[in-house]
């Protein structure tokens, strides 16, 4: 933005006289046939309070004055009431001596003092704390007594005539002016003909009325304002608040500019805010890499203003884009890059079980307690009382439940008891009963998935659905295990008209009605899992959730004297917000259903016979009480987590050992049984370099560290490695020497690839080039 100050125009907006105010005035905002559009401050141009109060000499300063040490002391006691002025000069003629003249303001003034044994000078020092001055004529002994404001104004008070000429300025703008600056004996007059104002005042109040028509009265000079990026006519508008009184304002659309006529100082105020307003608009691009662009937008919106930029945003590219001003873009910038930031992911895996609520109450199973206290794993028991989890197990039908599958069953397979004593895993004689079961370490799994899949599998009770999903954090997941169940629909219409009855020949109404033709609609039922899950920031998770479990029955309906079937929905709800810990299983419960079944057993033949039939069955109503237990277990993961890839993973390397074990010899096999299959460590190494043995990621360091624990070993393993193809080709040298450093041997097994999930802290290897390496026969 640029300014220039082009020559003030001669016969200006400011000079005086009636008839050009009136013509000013009276301008209103609008284009002229060039175009430009001028507009003018509204306000009104003076506003004064306090006339005719204006008293400078007020302020003026009041002489001391010294009084000799003359007279008797005098001593008085005004606590009755107070005493008047003019019984305390009395007292101080008597015992001075003095001449003592008194003005008529000082003859209203009262007092209140008590003094004793003091000189008459100390008694007028007491009048001077009350506003009254004094002065001393040591040769005539004349004692003069007046208010302050008497004094000043017999000194300043003097009145004056000033003569003061408007040029420029509105003469009766200027009268107003002056009329609150001159005294209450202070007198003006003025002639907006000639433009000359006369006033008679003191000096005080003169020179003040001089120095404001100084700075009122000044021309009012032209400044363009020329302007870049933005419009001269939509800021118009704008600086009109900035304007004087007599300021006027023009945009000049041909030359994108503002004509300002005002005062100085109202063109640099106006001239700073158009080089703020006036900046170039540019264009940013951003493209957003985990929030979408359409949230971005809805939050910009209530950020910046429509006349203050334009968004848009493209979903297929995932960008968003803002013009506007710099400032304005560095601010959305860095929000920007507060919002778009990596977001946590949840995943929940659910369980959706139905069983009967007797069956739930004879296993003694407390859902709402299966979990863990300090990482010491909940139990089942069979009996009345929950289970002691910190203490050793005592008597009684138990079995722990840890993270890991079982080696053994939970239930006597003949009689349907649970187990009492399994081996101790973690010391003493082989066979001794503690109590205790034995957990495969071999698999990692969720400790609620063993329990309900092994009751599912003796048919205690039936798992729905099993589904796991992962969501980000804050976007809800929904569970269906539901059916579209069927149904047809009848509907009618009516019709009608005039005909003639033959009979008669008259007009009568015929109303008539017609079947529509059935159509299929459809009636969801089942089960509904709704979970929003919200990570807050000590990892813990408040997951939203909302079950529905609903069923149909078919009814009979008649409508329209037709009868049709149609379902009848009946639903189980349940909503509630919770907070758990990452990992942690929840359980929803209390979705019942019942049914009533009815079972007849009848003597073949006799049983179908009229009447005496009866003789010969019985029928037993069944009453199926069952419950919907939901398991949801949340865990916090991020891109890098591959539960699902390393629960692959080491089912592959489980299942490699196993079929290399069924590929030996007798020899090979009988010494796999021998020595537990710790004569054998598999390794295996990924495409990306990546290596896993015994169902865990290690590095080379810590895959030399598990060798080197097999150094004083009784029976060393023999290292059996398998290399991925693409994998880079200096990892198995650098495993072979790591072996033969800890005194074991090494074997490369090349029939079957491994799979290995590369870490979160792992670059991706590229594949090498085979393009010149001869293919195998």
């Amino acid at each position: 933005m640029q300014s220039t100050e082009p020559q003030a125009e001669s016969g200006g907006m400011g000079a005086p006289g009636e008839a050009q105010r009136g013509s000013r005035r009276s301008q209103e905002p609008g284009k002229s046939a060039t175009g430009v559009t001028a507009i003018q401050s509204e306000r009104r141009s003076v506003t004064i309070g306090g006339q005719g109060a204006f008293e400078p000499i007020l302020n003026e300063s009041i002489p001391e004055v010294t009084l000799p040490d003359d007279g008797e002391l005098v001593s008085m006691d005004a606590s009755d009431a107070a005493v008047s002025v003019i019984e305390v000069l009395d007292l101080v003629a008597k015992a001075t001596g003095w001449n003592i003249v008194a003005s008529q303001g000082v003859e209203k003034e009262t007092i209140r003092f008590w003094v004793q044994d003091v000189k008459p000078r100390q008694v007028m020092e007491i009048l001077k704390f009350n506003h009254i001055h004094y002065d001393f004529n040591p040769e005539t002994r004349f004692l003069y007594v007046m208010l302050d404001g008497e004094f000043l104004e017999r000194k300043y008070g003097e009145l004056k005539k000033a003569e003061f000429k408007v040029t420029h300025a509105d003469v009766m703008d200027i009268e107003q002016v002056l009329n609150g600056l001159m005294s209450a004996t202070g007198r003006l007059i003025s002639d907006p003909r000639t433009g000359n104002i006369i006033v008679w005042d003191t000096q005080a109040n003169l020179d003040a009325m001089r120095d404001t028509v100084k700075q009122l009265d000044v021309p009012l000079e032209p400044r363009v304002f020329m302007l870049k990026h933005l419009q001269a006519d939509d800021l118009l508008e704008t600086i009109q608040s900035l304007l004087s009184e007599r300021g006027l304002a023009q945009a000049d659309p041909r030359a994108n500019s503002i004509v300002v006529t005002d005062l100085p100082a109202r063109q640099d105020q106006i001239g700073e805010m158009l080089e703020a307003l006036d900046q170039p608009l540019i264009t940013k691009t951003w493209t957003l890499r985990y929030i979408e662009p359409k949230d971005v937008s809805e939050r910009l919106e209530n950020i910046v203003p429509e006349e203050a930029g334009v968004i848009t945003y493209d979903e297929d590219t995932h960008q968003i884009s803002l013009t506007a001003i710099i400032s304005r873009i560095e601010e959305v910038d860095a929000m920007i890059k507060e919002w778009d930031i990596k977001g946590l992911q949840v995943q929940i895996e659910t369980f959706m079980v139905s069983a009967s609520s007797n069956i739930i109450r004879d296993l003694s199973i407390d859902w709402a307690y299966f979990d863990e206290i300090s990482g010491v794993p909940f139990a089942i028991q069979s009996g009345g009382s929950r289970p002691d989890y910190t203490t050793a197990p005592e008597a009684g039908q138990r079995a722990s439940v840890g993270r890991y599958p079982y080696r053994a069953f939970l239930q006597d397979p003949v009689t349907g008891s649970f187990f009492q004593e399994l081996s101790n895993p973690n010391g003493g004689e082989a066979g001794q009963p503690t109590g205790n079961l034995i957990l495969d370490p071999d698999f990692k799994g969720n400790r609620v998935a063993v329990v309900l899949d092994y009751l599912d599998s003796t048919g205690e009770l039936t798992i729905l659905a099993r589904p796991r999903v992962t969501v980000q954090d804050g976007e809800e997941a929904t569970f269906e295990n539901t059916t579209d169940q069927p149904f047809q629909s009848v509907g009618f219409t009516g019709y009608g008209g005039t005909v003639i009855d033959n009979g008669t020949g008259d007009p009568v109404n015929d109303v008539s009605s017609r079947v529509i033709p059935g159509q299929v609609q459809f009636i969801k039922v089942g089960t509904i899992l709704k979970v929003k899950p919200r990570v807050n920031d000590e990892s813990n998770i408040l997951m939203d959730i909302e079950t529905e479990e609903s069923t149909a029955e078919d009814k009979t309906i008649i409508a329209g004297g037709l009868a049709s079937t149609v379902p009848q929905k009946t639903q189980n709800k349940a909503e509630t917000q919770v907070l758990v810990n990452d990992g942690q299983t929840i359980v929803i419960g209390g979705l019942r259903a019942v049914s009533v079944k009815d079972d007849v057993e009848r003597v073949p033949l006799l049983g179908d016979l009229p009447f005496i039939g009866r003789l010969f069955k019985t029928t037993n109503k069944d009453h199926i009480d069952r419950e919907l237990a939901v398991f949801i277990t949340p865990t916090i993961v991020d891109e890098f987590t591959q539960p699902e890839a390393e629960r692959a993973a080491a089912l592959e390397e489980q299942a490699t050992d196993t079929i290399r074990h069924s590929q030996k010899s007798i020899f090979g096999r009988a010494q796999d049984r021998i020595t537990q299959g710790k004569n054998e460590l598999s390794v295996a190494v990924g495409h990306t370099g990546t290596i896993q043995s015994e169902g865990k990621i290690l590095t080379e360091a810590e895959l030399g560290d598990k060798f080197n624990t097999y150094r004083d070993a009784k029976v060393k393993p023999v290292v059996i490695v398998r290399v991925h193809p693409d994998a880079p080709p200096a990892i198995e040298g650098n495993i072979r020497e790591l072996a033969m450093t800890a005194g074991l041997k090494m074997t490369t097994e090349t029939e079957r690839i491994p799979f290995v999930p590369a870490p979160r802290d792992q670059a991706p290897v590229p594949a090498p080039d085979h393009s010149d390496t001869p293919e195998k026969p």
